[in-house]
């Protein structure tokens, strides 16, 4: 398959399918044996790199965002003046972290993912 034959296919999995740590996991699978250029391409300029003892490069990709939800509805208050109170507002962070490993010839070798929001590509 061609480079960018590679890189289309990998953009649509990425954007097509419900939202599952087992379709961002086929996409990473994807990713196997394509080269730092191509990652960039996909995912943008990466939040960290570094190299390790042996020559590999880790390459990282981090998210993080908060999500608000009203959890109740607003309240009239016991004070005098019927002060009107917010609602509850429930705020949970998401995040994910994925890193490739790179060989001496900046071919990636694997990927590893953690967090509670590895469902979408964090493309640019």
């Amino acid at each position: 398959m061609r480079g960018w034959q590679k890189i289309i296919l990998i953009l649509l999995i990425l954007v097509s399918g419900c939202a599952t740590t087992r379709n961002y996991e086929k996409a990473l699978n994807a990713l196997i044996g394509s080269n730092e250029e191509d990652l960039v391409l996909i995912f943008g300029q990466p939040n960290k790199s570094y190299n390790l003892p042996d020559g590999r490069t880790v390459i990282e990709y981090s998210r993080y965002r908060v999500v608000e939800k009203n959890v109740g509805e607003p309240y009239l208050s016991m004070l005098p003046e019927n002060y009107i109170g917010t609602p509850d507002i429930y705020k949970k962070t998401l995040w994910c972290k994925t890193s490739f490993v790179l060989d001496q010839t900046g071919t990636i070798t694997s990927w590893s993912h953690e967090g509670n929001d590895c469902k979408a590509s964090p493309a640019k």
